[in-house]
């Protein structure tokens, strides 16, 4: 019985939990699948190959279930609109949520840590940022 009720849930899973673990997981696996599929373009094995066979099919069938999932957040989430005066446009504030939790918890993080861009900037976008912190990290 508790394995059927962590299998299935039946809440409907927070836009906040989403919006962090969706891209996490989701880089992730994308990266994995690319280097799986360049050590089968590289060493020509058989078992290279059926592994990112199969990790590209795992994804493709991941996508598909996203956008499920995806539409039913959008339907059964009350989401504010991005911006006053904006047009109810339900795809722009469901995009204006998902990245609203990651830069929340970046904004968080970057005054508890009293954290301060350095004096050098970039010279070219190819460049990061240096961010100098005084809390711990």
């Amino acid at each position: 019985h508790t394995a059927a009720a962590a299998a299935f849930p039946t809440e409907m899973v927070d836009l906040r939990v989403l919006g962090f673990w969706l891209p996490t997981l989701l880089g992730s696996f994308i990266c994995a699948t690319a280097i799986f599929g360049h050590l089968a373009l590289k060493f020509r094995r058989v078992a290279l190959v059926l592994l990112h066979l199969f990790l590209a099919i795992v994804q493709l069938m991941w996508q598909l279930e996203l956008g499920k999932v995806m539409q039913q957040v959008a339907v059964s989430e009350p989401l504010a609109l991005a911006e006053a005066g904006s047009s109810p446009d339900l795809k722009a504030n469901l995009q204006h949520a998902m990245f609203e939790v990651p830069y929340e918890t970046f904004t968080q993080a970057y005054t508890t840590l009293r954290c301060r861009v350095s004096e050098r900037l970039p010279k070219s976008h190819a460049e990061p940022v240096r961010m100098e912190c005084e809390g711990d990290s």
